[in-house]
């Protein structure tokens, strides 16, 4: 889910070393040809709920909380040193919580605490004011999916809190949940990283500064890109070439740079081969180029001319394509109907809806703002903060300025200014960090409050 950007680093977050990730960093080849493999059942739904605390682990028993590692960001003195060229987001949104990085890299987080999700050490209900995670050192990478929240430090080494913190490479069992951050030392060396959960459990992928890829977790669907079959700790995966960026949500993952290499579920077509149905282990894409960003078993890349372009499902309009195009699916790629002139710098996808940075980094968004992501649609959840929309719209409540980053979650989306962050969506557990626990049904944009 998800965190999921094609483009923007904070620069002081990174001991100002970030820039704009713009095209200018990607090679781009010919996209054509295809290949045909058996069927893959990838699964529509992953069966996670979330009731505003109320929700089940599918746990009786928790394991016992380990030390507090939390160390204040000031103890470090100075960040390592990190490539500016690699993505990095900042603000990871899960089923029900929200996690950001702000001032020096300290990592704060809201909304639903059941399962340890917000990594402050407690389980109690739902907070609307953000707290601080346990996280052993300053963050310059986040990332959240379901239940589970993992942060990359300035040290290279990755920390991971809530359910399923990957414990077949920590001190945890796998199917556990810690309410405080935990190591996962085979993912140590990353330059970046992203999350990915179902309800069969959680799993964490990282790029490496020479561009290959590692996962660890629970590999259903083969989105772990290795043959495992039980959750295992860190496995190289093929080289990307020039990789920068790694994206995942549920059971498809992607890296991109130079080329693009995808793997996991393929049942509509997800993973940019040219057919649906093709082999889980990780291939070079065939149909997309650019920079890749996942969704709910879709798939879409900013290419060369900073069109954004999509394959795989579109039940709920999840292409942007407007309604000429049939809703769905499809493994020919269908270009986002952006207005004419107009182009993205920045690209994240939710379960069920996309959101970008247009060339003026203006937020954009479309999609289906429901649980199911089909038609017809009821704009309950607001993810989209315009209601359902076949075509990109801006955001409603956002103000009229440049963004740095826009992150779309499940069922909410956010995006930031600096440290100033802006939420929509389903706020049942207070993961917009809004007035109340009622879901927003207009989808407006609420400013998350400052730490206190």
């Amino acid at each position: 889910m998800r965190t999921l950007l094609a483009a923007l680093l904070l620069g002081s977050l990174i001991g100002g070393c970030g820039r704009v990730l713009g095209l200018d960093d990607f090679t781009f080849g010919d996209a054509d040809g295809g290949t045909d493999a058996a069927t893959l059942d990838g699964g529509e739904d992953g069966g996670e709920s979330d009731a505003g605390g109320a929700e089940d682990s599918g746990e009786e028993d928790a394991t016992e909380p380990v030390d507090d590692v939390g160390t204040d960001a000031s103890d470090v003195d100075a960040f390592v040193p990190f490539d500016p060229a690699f993505d990095r987001p900042t603000l990871g949104l899960g089923l029900a919580h929200t996690c950001a990085i702000l001032g020096e890299g300290e990592v704060y987080c809201w909304g639903e605490q059941g399962q340890g999700r917000l990594g402050n050490g407690e389980e109690t209900s739902a907070l609307r004011d953000p707290v601080r995670a346990r996280v052993d050192a300053p963050a310059v990478a986040l990332d959240a999916s379901g239940q589970i929240t993992c942060a990359l430090t300035n040290a290279r080494e990755v920390w991971c809190w809530g359910i399923d913190p990957i414990g077949a490479g920590s001190t945890l069992l796998a199917g556990s949940r810690s309410p405080i951050p935990v190591h996962v030392p085979s993912l140590d060396g990353a330059e970046t990283l992203a999350v990915g959960s179902t309800s069969e459990g959680a799993y964490v992928c990282v790029l490496y500064p020479d561009g290959a890829a590692s996962c660890a977790g629970e590999p259903s669907f083969g989105r772990t890109g290795t043959s495992a079959s039980d959750p295992h700790p860190a496995l190289p995966i093929m080289p990307v070439a020039g990789a920068r960026r790694i994206d995942a949500l549920r059971t498809h993952t992607c890296a991109s740079g130079d080329s693009a290499v995808c793997w996991g579920a393929d049942d509509v077509g997800q993973l940019a081969r040219g057919s649906a149905g093709s082999s889980p282990d990780p291939e070079v894409t065939v149909v997309l180029s650019g920079a890749l960003s996942v969704g709910e078993r879709f798939t879409c890349a900013i290419e060369e001319d900073e069109r954004i372009r999509c394959v795989g499902e579109n039940g709920g309009g999840q292409f942007g394509a407007g309604p000429a195009v049939p809703f769905e699916p499809s493994v020919t790629p269908v270009e986002t109907a952006f207005a004419p002139g107009v182009g993205a710098v920045a690209l994240s996808l939710g379960r069920f809806h996309g959101c970008a940075l247009r060339r003026d980094q203006h937020v954009i968004c479309w999609g289906a703002a429901t649980d199911t992501g089909a038609m017809p649609f009821d704009g309950r959840h607001g993810q989209t903060g315009i209601g359902d929309r076949e075509t990109p719209g801006t955001v409603e409540g956002l103000p009229d300025e440049p963004f740095d980053e826009v992150v779309a979650g499940w069922r909410h989306t956010c995006a930031r200014q600096g440290d100033d962050i802006w939420c929509w969506g389903y706020n049942a557990s207070r993961q917009l960090a809004g007035p109340s626990f009622s879901p927003t049904s207009s989808g407006a944009a609420v400013p998350v409050p400052p730490p206190v």
